[in-house]
C-alpha cells in the first residue's frame, strides 16, 4: 500500500520505543505507531502482530481509492463517518479489548480510548494532524482541520462529523476581526477587542 505520506519525516524514539510522526500528538500513553509505520512502508507488514496485522487490512481496505486530494473537513468527516458506521459504544463492563482499534475495527465495538486510538490511526494514514484529549475519565480527538484543532469524539451516540467539524465565520463590527463559532457556541468574546459578539446561525 502506498499513500502521498510515505515519505514524510519520522523518528524513532529509544525511550519511548515508537515511531513518532508528529512531535505535538504521537507523545501519549497509548499508540498504534507500528501500524501507521506499515502503512507508510517504514515497517514490513510480517513485522506486525497478528492483532496488528487484522488492524493493518482492515485500514488498507479502507485506504483503496481514497480521495487524498479531498479538504481536511472532507477527509475528518470521511474517516469520522467510517468508524461510527462499524462500531458501536460497549455499555457493559469495560475489558481490556474495549480500548483497543482492534475490537473497533473487527468485533464492532469499544469504548471512547478504542474510539480515539481508531479515530487518530485512520485520521493520521490519510494525511490529518490529530492528537487526543482526555479528562481522567473520558478520551477523544482533536483533529487539524485547516490548522484549526477541532475537537470530535467518534464514541458519542447519536452526533455526527459534520455536528463536530461545522465552522461559522462571523466579522467583528466593532474592528474586523474574524471570529469562528463552533456548532454549539452562541456567542463568544471577540478575539481582538473583546466585545460580545454573537454567532450568527442562533441571530
Amino acid at each position: 500500500m502506498r499513500t502521498p505520506y510515505d515519505n514524510q519525516s519520522y523518528y524513532y524514539d529509544l525511550d519511548w520505543r515508537r515511531y513518532i510522526f508528529d512531535g505535538e500528538t504521537d507523545y501519549a500513553w497509548v499508540s498504534d505507531h507500528r501500524v501507521l509505520a506499515a502503512v507508510r512502508g517504514i515497517l514490513s507488514v510480517s513485522e506486525l502482530s497478528e492483532t496488528d496485522k487484522a488492524v493493518y487490512d482492515e485500514l488498507e481496505k479502507f485506504l483503496i481509492g481514497f480521495d487524498y486530494g479531498a479538504s481536511d473537513y472532507e477527509k475528518a468527516k470521511r474517516v469520522y463517518e467510517e468508524i461510527t458506521g462499524r462500531a458501536v459504544y460497549h455499555e457493559g463492563k469495560c475489558v481490556q479489548a474495549d480500548d483497543e482499534v482492534h475490537s473497533i475495527l473487527i468485533a464492532g465495538t469499544g469504548k471512547c480510548v478504542g474510539f480515539a486510538r481508531t479515530y487518530k490511526l485512520f485520521a493520521n494514514a490519510v494525511g490529518l494532524k490529530c492528537g487526543f484529549r482526555e479528562d481522567g475519565a473520558h478520551m477523544w480527538n482533536g483533529v487539524y482541520v485547516n490548522s484549526e484543532a477541532i475537537t470530535i469524539d467518534a464514541s458519542t451516540v447519536g452526533a455526527s462529523a459534520d455536528f463536530y467539524l461545522w465552522r461559522m465565520r462571523a466579522v467583528c463590527p466593532y474592528c474586523g476581526h474574524e471570529n469562528t463559532f463552533g456548532n454549539r457556541e452562541a456567542g463568544r468574546p471577540c478575539g481582538n477587542c473583546g466585545i460580545q459578539i454573537q454567532n450568527p446561525k442562533y441571530n
